[in-house]
C-alpha cells in the first residue's frame, strides 16, 4: 500500500509587490456611519504604511524629483480581506489622540477617500 501526499504551491498576488512596508502595527478600524451617527467597527488586523518602490531607470539623467506614492492598507486577521485601503496625499486631514492633540493617545482620526466618497475613519493601534 502506498501512502503519499500531494502539496500544491501557489503564488498569492496582493497588489503590494511593487511597494515597501515602512512600518506595521496591529490595529482596529472603525468608520463613522453618518445616517446612524455612530462608529461602526470594520475589523482587527495588521495596519501597514506602504510606499512605492523606486524604478532605477527613473533616476538616470533626470532633474525632476521622483514622486513616491504612500498608502495605508489593513487586512483582517485570518482571512486577509482588505478592510482599509487609503492613499495618503498632501490634502489628507488627520487628528491624533483623543482630542486631536499631537500625539496623546493610541488612535487617530482621518478623512479618507474610499470608493469616490469621503469617509471618516478611526484607527486604534493596539
Amino acid at each position: 500500500m502506498l501512502n503519499f501526499m500531494l502539496t500544491f504551491h501557489s503564488t498569492v498576488v496582493t497588489g503590494e509587490e511593487n511597494e515597501v512596508t515602512i512600518c506595521h502595527y496591529r490595529a482596529k478600524t472603525y468608520h463613522f456611519d453618518k445616517a446612524a451617527s455612530v462608529w461602526k467597527e470594520r475589523g482587527v488586523g495588521t495596519l501597514k504604511l506602504l510606499v512605492s518602490k523606486i524604478d532605477l531607470n527613473d533616476l538616470v539623467d533626470t532633474d525632476v524629483p521622483i514622486k513616491r506614492k504612500y498608502r495605508l492598507i489593513m487586512r483582517a486577521d485570518a482571512v486577509h480581506k482588505v478592510i482599509l485601503n487609503v492613499p495618503l496625499t498632501e490634502d489628507l486631514i488627520a487628528t491624533y489622540g483623543d482630542q486631536g492633540k499631537f500625539p496623546s493617545g493610541n488612535n487617530f482620526r482621518m478623512l479618507g477617500l474610499e470608493n469616490g466618497e469621503l469617509t471618516t475613519l478611526l484607527i486604534k493601534v493596539c
